[in-house]
C-alpha cells in the first residue's frame, strides 16, 4: 500500500472503533509504556499534531530499577492524560476493546472481534517504534540546511 492508501486504512479502521465508553478514569495509563509501535503515517500524524500544538517531541523517559519498562513519552507522569490522544496510534485506541489490552476497572467490554485480524493487517504494514522513526526522520536544524543550501 502506499502512504495514501495506509492513511485511508487506518482512517477506516478508526473509525469502526467505538468511542464514549470511557469515562476518563485514567487507570489504563498504567499500561501506556514502552516504545510504542506504529505506522510512518501515524508517526507523521504524531509529529504535525505536536507541531501544531506548540509542543516539542518529549525525550524518552528512563525506566526506574521497579519498573518491566518505561512509560510511555507520551503520558504526562503527573496528569496521567495522553499528550497526543487525537493521534495516538492503533495499539493505544484499542485499550479497553480488545481481549489483550482489557480495560483494567473492566468499565469497557471486549468489543472489537476483529481485534486480531486487524493487528495483523497492521503488522503487514510495517509498524516499528516511535524512535525507529524519529531518528530517520530530519530533525529542524537538517531542514534549515536542505532549504538553505549550507
Amino acid at each position: 500500500m502506499n502512504p495514501e492508501q495506509v492513511l485511508k486504512w487506518l482512517e477506516s479502521v478508526y473509525q469502526r472503533l467505538p468511542v464514549g465508553r470511557c469515562d476518563g478514569c485514567r487507570d489504563c495509563a498504567s499500561r501506556c509504556a514502552g516504545d510504542v509501535p506504529m505506522l510512518s503515517t501515524e508517526y507523521q500524524a504524531i509529529r504535525q499534531y505536536l507541531a501544531d500544538e506548540g509542543q516539542r517531541i518529549p525525550p524518552p523517559p528512563r525506566r526506574l530499577s521497579t519498573q518491566m519498562m518505561a512509560r510511555c513519552r507520551f503520558l504526562d507522569q503527573y496528569s496521567r492524560w495522553c499528550a497526543i490522544y487525537p493521534v495516538r496510534p492503533l495499539i493505544c485506541r484499542l485499550f479497553g476493546l480488545v481481549e489483550w489490552l482489557p480495560c483494567p476497572i473492566r468499565k469497557q467490554k471486549v468489543v472489537v472481534a476483529e481485534g486480531w485480524k486487524l493487528m495483523r493487517q497492521y503488522a503487514e504494514l510495517g509498524p516499528r517504534p516511535f524512535t525507529h522513526w524519529h531518528e530517520q526522520a530530519p530533525q529542524p536544524s537538517q531542514m534549515v540546511r536542505e532549504n538553505t543550501g549550507i
